[in-house]
């Protein structure tokens, strides 16, 4: 009898545990993304020169949705890109709207070479084109 009151006892806690666990994901979804200190883009870049500078590249999934509708084209963003080379913002400019988050997605984990200003690694801002073929 005292074994079936652990049993149950543990199974309670389990549950227990599992549904504040759930209702802290659900409280952490509803936050604003964290966001550093913005740091303002020292100047703006040409795609050409920051495309060269890429050294980590994360290709977008694409969504079930778009290609079944057969749905392509390139997404452009304006990103910026920190002193260390880590996308910090990606912001949709233009290009099929249900491609867009999988854009934003991918580029956010992009790393580019720091882009030096006067020797110095430099925030910048640049614009990025994605583009999404289906292929047959």
């Amino acid at each position: 009898m005292v074994a079936f009151a652990v049993v149950i006892t543990l199974i309670a806690a389990a549950l227990g545990w599992w549904h504040w666990q759930q209702g802290w994901a659900e409280l952490e979804a509803r936050l604003p993304a964290k966001e550093t200190l913005a740091v303002q883009p020292q100047l703006h870049v040409p795609p050409d020169a920051m495309a060269q500078r890429v050294v980590y590249r994360v290709m977008p999934e694409y969504p079930k949705l778009a290609r079944q509708a057969g749905v392509q084209g390139t997404v452009v963003l304006d990103t910026i890109v920190s002193a260390g080379g880590a996308v910090t913002q990606t912001k949709f400019v233009s290009g099929p709207d249900v491609l867009s988050q999988a854009a934003m997605d991918a580029v956010r984990w992009w790393r580019y070479e720091p882009y030096l200003v006067n020797g110095q690694p430099a925030t910048v801002e640049t614009t990025v084109a994605v583009n999404f073929r289906l292929v047959n």
